[in-house]
């Protein structure tokens, strides 16, 4: 997955998240919403898709945008120029044809955005850690029992500092609760109150949450819900600490909690994005929140656990089609399905003439077979009357053009290859192969037989278990495949189609082969039509 892809998919179970916690929050278990939440994470820092058929994407109908993926690592490589690449780019090449693209405008304009939200945070965090520098140990009779009584497999710190002015919690590994010196610690009741509430913090590990929080904004900080999605987490984080304060002390003492959290928010603190602070999320909706908590029941117990799969499965998914395959390597596959190969076959012509005789030929296995039997037939039937000679030269010309069009192309981008001095084209240049195996999504050797097959008719067979091509029983040494062409060759600089090039990954081969289409018929991929296969 691309990360537009991933932002795209998360905002929308973001969206989803944000109107069923609008709808809910007081009917559904706290830790239901941080599930959900988690899952919007997952979609946000994961770059894989799960393929689910109850994936909502699985309804949106598939395109026929041609993309390939091979695998990088047995070296068959595929290039696509597009016209949607910036025109700034330029795509340098090698003598071992390893393809470098310079970086583009929008990747610098990520780049500076990231380096922004993660500095500030990072800024944040230091001022707030050079304050606490001076906090003193706090230790009396009453913290010494409550520690007994909330014991914790790490190192717990308990310190006050005159430099923080409502009680708040840091560290993973050697966790901190800092108390501002203003409080009254013979209130132990308050004290008590508090004390729990970051300790519940601590365990929770909600620190870690908010980094990788912090990380997923930083990462998708053009996307505008992602921003909404740090507000939300950051207050469901302490609604979900209340509730499990109020489940500690009973329900009989929630007002009593809900006076504590009014009194901390007359002495709020400033913004410490990686500290868990007792009151920097909204007031009224925790007040709100824990007036209204009531013990779980059965309904909203079933109403979690439906929420939690259903939206699991239909929104934190990817699509999948009728065989198992997710709807992008589908796309990725340049619609390898079955479909694809059913109007493939060998070479035919249909020739109707002036006394409504209408003759068929073929199929045959090249151009100049064709040829070799039409002609003559043309040349006489031009001269009994029964053809005009335009007719017969539209003839000619089309499929002559077909075949020197094509070897021509092929063989401008063989000498395209070969030169040392390629340095840069104005079309674009991306090695799909080499993303698609970056991003994990390198087709199987069953996946890429299926992709090949349509090859088969026309006598090139792809061996999946040695990984190599066979054209009538011939080991192929490099196949070459123009199946998107707008006249120019590659050398050019003003190339535009699609290129298939596919080496042996030993260096073996007795022969290279190349297709032959009519671009001026396209498939149903937008490719030029399959005419044959040729030795070069």
């Amino acid at each position: 997955m691309t990360l537009l892809q991933m932002s795209i998919s998360a905002t929308i179970l973001i969206i989803i998240i944000t109107v069923l916690r609008a709808i809910l929050i007081h009917k559904l278990p706290k830790k239901t919403l941080m599930f959900l939440w988690g899952l919007a994470l997952f979609r946000l820092l994961i770059p894989i898709s799960i393929p689910s058929v109850f994936s909502v994407y699985s309804l949106i109908p598939q395109n026929n945008t041609s993309y390939v993926s091979e695998p990088i690592n047995d070296l068959p490589r595929f290039f696509v120029t597009s016209d949607m690449v910036s025109e700034n780019i330029t795509n340098n090449v090698d003598a071992q044809g390893i393809y470098n693209v310079s970086i583009s405008l929008w990747t610098v304009l990520w780049m500076i955005g990231f380096s922004l939200c993660v500095l500030y945070f990072l800024i944040a965090y230091h001022r707030g850690i050079k304050k606490f520098k001076n906090a003193l140990p706090l230790e009396t009779t009453f913290i010494k029992e409550w520690k007994e009584k909330h014991p914790l497999k790490r190192t717990l710190l308990i310190q006050s500092s005159d430099q923080v002015f409502s009680p708040l919690s840091y560290g993973i590994f050697k966790p901190v609760i800092l108390l501002p010196s203003t409080l009254d610690f013979e209130n132990t009741e308050v004290l008590n109150y508090i004390m729990t509430h970051e300790y519940v913090h601590i365990k929770h590990f909600d620190i870690l949450t908010k980094m990788l929080m912090i990380l997923a904004l930083s990462i998708h900080w053009f996307n505008p819900m992602v921003w909404v999605m740090y507000l939300l987490l950051n207050r469901d984080i302490e609604l979900v600490c209340d509730e499990t304060v109020v489940k500690l002390f009973g329900e009989k003492n929630k007002k009593s909690y809900a006076h504590i959290l009014i009194d901390m928010e007359i002495q709020k603190s400033g913004l410490m994005p990686l500290c868990n602070n007792f009151s920097r999320n909204s007031i009224e909706e925790r007040i709100g929140v824990i007036m209204k908590m009531k013990k779980m029941t059965i309904f909203s117990s079933v109403l979690a656990g439906l929420l939690v799969v259903g939206v699991t499965m239909a929104f934190a998914t990817s699509g999948q089609t009728e065989d198992g395959r997710t709807l992008a390597k589908q796309e990725q596959m340049n619609g390898t399905h079955s479909q694809s190969y059913e109007n493939m076959s060998p070479l035919s012509l249909s020739i109707k003439l002036q006394n409504g005789e209408e003759k068929e030929f073929g199929p045959f296995e090249t151009v100049d077979e064709m040829l070799e039997v039409v002609k003559p037939f043309c040349e006489k039937q031009v001269n009994d009357g029964n053809m005009k000679q335009s007719e017969y030269e539209e003839i000619l010309s089309k499929y002559s053009s077909v075949s020197s069009e094509n070897q021509s192309n092929i063989d401008n981008y063989s000498d395209s290859l070969s030169s040392e001095n390629q340095s840069s084209t104005e079309g674009e240049v991306l090695t799909v192969g080499e993303q698609a195996y970056e991003q994990g999504n390198a087709l199987t050797p069953d996946e890429l037989e299926k992709l090949y097959s349509v090859y088969s008719s026309f006598g090139l067979n792809y061996d999946k278990n040695k990984d190599c091509f066979y054209y009538k029983g011939k080991l192929v040494r490099e196949f070459i495949d123009v199946m998107q062409y707008n006249g120019e060759s590659l050398s050019s600089g003003k190339f535009k189609g699609t290129i298939r090039q596919i080496s042996n990954p030993r260096g073996e081969g007795e022969i290279d082969v190349s297709t032959i289409r009519d671009y001026e018929k396209k498939d149903e991929f937008g490719n030029g039509t399959l005419l044959e296969i040729k030795e070069q």
